[in-house]
């Protein structure tokens, strides 16, 4: 089984450049941009802006950090 390793990692990163490759080719490398789900608000604090999707993006994190470390079995 060990021969074929190789072989197959090449083979599967070849055929996932083939996609991206044909994606492009087929749809264009232009940008697209999906639809706010919630409307975009900016909080300034001083020098520093920030935004409500990002500070949502970090309490989402660290509660799925929190979760994910209740199922440690050591714990």
């Amino acid at each position: 089984m060990t021969p074929r390793a190789p072989r197959l990692s090449i083979t599967g990163l070849m055929i996932g450049i083939i996609l991206e490759t044909g994606n492009l080719a087929l749809l264009g490398a232009t940008r697209k941009k999906f639809p706010d789900i919630i409307e975009t608000t900016t909080f300034q604090l001083g020098e520093v802006s920030l935004t409500n999707t990002k500070i949502l993006i970090v309490l989402i994190s660290c509660f799925l950090m929190f979760a994910l470390h209740q199922f440690n079995p050591t714990h």
